[in-house]
């Protein structure tokens, strides 16, 4: 009977946990990107920079891939997909400069960078007890990527 209720003690901590858990992360985007301006390369080619800033209190991951988006004459945007070396995580408050190369086509563009924050130990245990109690891994608790768009650069 003891051994019982213990258990289910520790289910409902294990719930409840979860459920504050959930709703502590951010509802819009934890990070921002800003033009700073444009630069050079040691070959000559021109560069914009954008600067990535993390605005809250745990740590994100600016992912390897981003995207150049151009507009179009339906009001959409056609995207150019490109690749960092690396992905990079950033601490809390801290930012990153990134410098991409400028589109040669003379119309206005702007950068997406796509950023996690399911990172860490506390992330990993909370997707093993979600796949634990649900069974499966598609769960509320997996975190999907933010797309953060700079504003429309004008050449």
């Amino acid at each position: 009977m003891k051994k019982r209720t213990v258990i289910i003690a520790g289910l409902l901590v294990i719930i409840i946990g979860t459920v504050i858990w959930t709703a502590s992360q951010p509802k819009k985007p934890p990070a921002s990107v800003s033009f700073l301006g444009y630069t050079n390369d040691a070959t000559g080619i021109q560069l914009a920079t954008f600067v990535l800033s993390n605005c809250n209190s745990f740590v994100v991951r600016r992912q390897a891939g981003y995207w150049i988006e151009l507009p179009t004459p339906t009001g959409g945007t056609n995207r150019i997909s490109c690749w960092f070396s690396s992905s990079h995580d950033l601490n809390t408050g801290a930012f990153e400069t990134v410098a991409v190369p400028v589109p040669t086509n003379g119309q206005s563009w702007r950068i997406l960078l796509s950023i996690r924050t399911d990172l860490g130990r506390a992330a990993e245990t909370m997707h093993a007890v979600s796949f634990m109690i649900f069974g499966f891994r598609d769960t509320f608790l997996d975190r999907k990527s933010y797309e953060l768009r700079s504003d429309w650069i004008e050449n």
